[in-house]
Formats: C-alpha cells, sequence, structure tokens
C-alpha cells in the first residue's frame, strides 16, 4: 500500500486531530471560507441533485449487497473452520477473508451518511466546515474501500 506523505511532513502522532498540521489546516478553511459559505456548502450538499443525496441514494443500493456480502462471509468462515483444513491454517486465505470483513465492516459502519444528517444544524457555526469535511472523507473512505475490496490497494 503506498504511504500517504503530506506537503507537512509525516504526522509526529497517530491521531489526526492532535497534529498540529491537521489543526492549523481546520484554521484556515474555518478562518479563509465564512460560516455563511460552510453552511450553504452543507445545504447544498443535501439538496435533491447536491452530492451527499446522490451518494446517500447510491449507498442505501450498495449498503444492501454489502449486509449479503458480510452475511455470506461470515457464514463461509464459520464452516470452514469445522472442516478437516480450518480456515485459520490457511493464513492467506483467511488473512483475505478478514480484510474483505474488515473493509466491508468500515464502509457499513462510517460510510452512511444518516449518521451525518443527524447534525443538520449544528449548535457552534464553524462546525459546518467540520461536516463537510468529515463527509468529504467519508466518501473517499468508501472509495477506497471498495477498491481494495475489487482488489486494489493504492490510496489515490
Amino acid at each position: 500500500m503506498m504511504m500517504l506523505r503530506g506537503v507537512l511532513g509525516t504526522p509526529s502522532t497517530r491521531l489526526i486531530t492532535q497534529s498540529s498540521a491537521f489543526r492549523w489546516i481546520c484554521y484556515q478553511l474555518i478562518k479563509r471560507i465564512s460560516h455563511l459559505e460552510w453552511q450553504n456548502i452543507w445545504r447544498e450538499s443535501w439538496e435533491i441533485n447536491g452530492w451527499l443525496t446522490q451518494y446517500q441514494n447510491e449507498y442505501v443500493k450498495v449498503k444492501l449487497v454489502l449486509e449479503a456480502a458480510r452475511k455470506t462471509l461470515l457464514d463461509e468462515k464459520a464452516r470452514l473452520e469445522h472442516t478437516a483444513l480450518p480456515l485459520s491454517k490457511n493464513t492467506e486465505l483467511f488473512n483475505k477473508y478478514n480484510e474483505a470483513l474488515s473493509a466491508i465492516n468500515n464502509i457499513l459502519e462510517c460510510s452512511d451518511m444518516a449518521y451525518l444528517q443527524a447534525y443538520d444544524s449544528p449548535i457552534l457555526e464553524e462546525e459546518y466546515c467540520l461536516l463537510v469535511l468529515c463527509a468529504m472523507k467519508s466518501v473517499h473512505l468508501t472509495y477506497y474501500k471498495i477498491k481494495q475490496l475489487n482488489g486494489f490497494d493504492d490510496y489515490f
């Protein structure tokens, strides 16, 4: 997998929110783009042809397929565990099952915009910027995980 190296260098901590580069970027985005503009971006993205509405409509379709795939993988994994050659003895296949399950779980647990839609009216105006960034990253995570499920492991 390609390692991400930003223009600001390798983060000194694993928690991005504690990274000074991340905080600086958020500060710049909040400072340079007005709260009203962030609010407009958020609201327009949820309109009938907005990018989040379109994403959510597609996600609902894919979610059913992913839930069925997860159930099938879990059933197969359980069934294979009690055979003459248990899955845990074939580490390569065992790891592939776990990678696929992990990618599916990431998409199902982190990529549903319904979670973010609940924050439609944040208390603080600054939160619109963070909602937009979080939504964009969730969409990117979904894209990356689906590529990973298709056998492509490049980050970008």
